[in-house]
C-alpha cells in the first residue's frame, strides 16, 4: 500500500477482512477480567466508554482469543526480569517517554488469575534505538564508549551488544561510519534533526562527541588495521566491509530501549493456552507477543510478523472449530 507504513498496511488489510465478515469492532473498551463457564466457554467483563460515560458490559463466547501484545511498558515487571532496566529506559514504541504506551500487563494478570501458566526465563529483547545507526548491514561502522574506545564486536546479535551497553556507565554509545558506507534512507532527516552529525576530521568528531581526540584516533587506526587483517583480536570480529577513513565522518548516539517481551502466556503448537498444570484450557487461545517462549531468549528482526500471522491464522481456525462444537 503506497504511502502507508508496513505495520499499518497489515492492519488495514485485516480490518477490511473483519468488516467484510460482518464482525464488529469494540473501540474504547477495556477488558477488566474474564472467567470460565463451567458448562463451557468464557465470560468477558468489559468497561466501554462513549459520550463521556463508562458502562460495564459482559460478553459470552465459546472461544476466547488473547492477543493483547507484550508488556514492555510495565516497568515493574520488566525490572523484575532485569533490574538494570530502571525508569529512564524507555520502549521503542515510546522512545522519548512523551506519549502513552499501552503495552502493559493487565490481560496477562487476568490470564494468570484464571489459572493460565506464564513462561519464565526468556526475558526481554532490547535494541539500540535512539537513531545513531545509519547502516543496515555489518562491517561498515564501529561502536565506541564515552572514552572513545570500542567495547564490542558490532556484528554480534543485539542481545550481546545491549548487554555490553548496559554495563557502560551511561548505557549509551557512539556509532561511527564514514563517507564510503551505504547509508539508509533516513540519513537526511537524521542530520536535519540533530540525531546524526558529520565532521571533516577525526579531531572535529572527537570534539563534538566530547571524547579524547588521541584515543578516538587510535581506536579508528587500530580498527582499520583489523580490517586489513580480516580479524580483530580485541573482540574476535571477522565481518568487515571497509576501513573507516574517508571524510566526512558520520556519527550519532545510541541508547538502549525495550523492544519486545519474550516471556508471556504458555501455549502449545495449536495456540491453546496451557494451565499451570500443563493442560490445554478449553476454549482459550493466545497469539502474538503475549505468547511466551516462541523465540527463546532472542528474536530475529521481522520474525514477530511471522509469529503474529502464522499463529494468528492457526488460532483463528482452532477458535472457530471450537466455537462450532455442540
Amino acid at each position: 500500500m503506497p504511502g502507508n507504513s508496513a505495520g499499518r498496511s497489515y492492519v488495514l488489510a485485516m480490518a477490511r477482512c473483519v468488516r467484510d465478515a460482518g464482525a464488529a469492532f469494540r473501540l474504547n473498551s477495556q477488558v477488566v477480567g474474564f472467567e470460565r463457564i463451567s458448562s463451557g466457554g468464557w465470560i468477558v467483563n468489559v468497561k466501554e466508554s462513549a459520550g463521556g460515560k463508562t458502562t460495564s458490559k459482559t460478553y459470552v463466547a465459546k472461544s476466547l482469543v488473547i492477543a493483547s501484545g507484550g508488556f514492555t511498558a510495565d516497568r515493574k515487571r520488566c525490572a523484575r526480569i532485569d533490574p538494570r532496566l530502571t525508569a529512564e529506559v524507555h520502549t521503542t514504541a515510546n522512545p522519548y517517554g512523551t506519549v502513552w504506551d499501552g503495552a502493559t500487563s493487565e490481560i496477562l494478570d487476568a490470564a494468570q488469575a484464571v489459572g493460565a501458566a506464564v513462561t519464565d526465563g526468556f526475558g526481554l529483547q532490547l535494541l539500540p534505538f535512539w537513531g545513531g545507526r545509519l547502516l543496515d548491514y555489518d562491517g561498515g561502522d564501529i561502536y565506541v564508549n564515552a572514552a572513545g574506545e570500542r567495547f564490542v564486536n558490532e556484528s554480534l546479535p543485539w542481545k550481546v551488544i545491549t548487554d555490553k551497553m548496559l554495563d557502560l556507565d551511561d548505557r549509551s554509545c557512539w556509532v561511527i561510519t564514514d563517507a564510503r558506507s551505504h547509508k539508509g534512507a533516513m540519513l537526511g532527516l537524521k542530520l536535519i534533526n540533530g540525531i546524526v552529525y558529520k565532521a571533516d576530521t577525526i579531531e572535529e568528531m572527537a570534539s563534538r562527541m566530547h571524547v579524547p581526540s588521541p584515543v578516538l584516533k587510535k581506536t579508528i587506526e587500530t580498527y582499520n588495521k583489523s580490517v586489513d587483517k580480516g580479524y580483530d583480536e580485541a573482540t574476535g570480529k571477522t565481518i568487515f566491509s571497509q576501513r573507516i577513513e574517508q571524510p566526512p565522518f558520520y556519527f550519532g548516539k545510541e541508547s538502549i530501549y525495550i523492544h519486545t517481551t519474550l516471556d508471556g502466556i504458555r501455549t502449545d503448537e495449536h495456540a491453546r493456552v496451557l494451565s499451570v498444570q500443563g493442560l490445554p484450557m478449553p476454549g482459550l487461545f493466545v497469539a502474538g507477543e503475549i505468547a511466551g517462549g516462541i523465540f527463546g531468549t532472542d528474536r530475529l528482526g521481522g520474525a514477530s510478523m511471522t509469529n503474529c500471522l502464522v499463529m494468528g491464522r492457526r488460532v483463528g481456525k482452532n477458535a472457530a472449530i471450537n466455537a462450532r462444537k455442540g
